[in-house]
């Protein structure tokens, strides 16, 4: 055997050390993405959380059968859903909600797919003549500069879904 056999040329070595490089920004890469991932799936919210954080802390006597779930991780989005109370009413007019007759309100209770399985039955916010829609717009909370959060009350069905979302 040669040694000019055993040496890799100089343009092997540059295709080897190359290879080398994309191989380590791969693994790096995959790597950030699972934390990313973590960091996503450790901001989920619990619904109480979630109530808390964006509608009142603590949460209401009154607020029952608390369903839902959220992210406040680079902004905000929850999506909540319990029971009517009379009560409901007197709170978000004194909080300062506007109750409005715009209907297409309902496009802002759209829920994503890795949120379904925290309800129990269904989110299916069916618009009737008897639903209540509130409003508010929010500055400077603690979660966010600027938001938006939208309520839809079901007198028929007994549910207030809640949808609340801010950069």
């Amino acid at each position: 055997m040669l040694l000019s056999d055993a040496v890799p040329a100089p343009e092997s070595i540059f295709v080897m050390r190359r290879a080398a490089i994309l191989a380590v920004a791969a693994i790096a890469t995959s790597l950030l993405a699972l934390r990313l991932c973590e960091t996503v799936k450790r901001r989920q919210l619990s619904p109480e959380r979630a109530f808390a954080l964006a509608i009142a802390d603590p949460v209401p006597y009154w607020v029952h059968d608390l369903q839902g779930s959220g992210s406040d991780w680079q902004g905000y989005s929850l999506f909540l859903r319990f029971n009517y109370s009379d009560e409901v009413l007197e709170f978000l007019i004194g909080e300062g909600y506007v109750e409005s007759d715009d209907r297409e309100l309902v496009r802002d209770l759209s829920l994503p797919t890795h949120y379904e399985s925290r309800f129990q039955p269904e989110w299916k916010p069916i618009p009737s003549i008897s639903t209540r829609w509130f409003h508010r717009e929010e500055r400077n909370t603690s979660l966010t500069h600027m938001g938006r959060h939208v309520i839809m009350i079901e007198v028929d069905s007994g549910f207030v879904y809640f949808h609340g979302s801010g950069a």
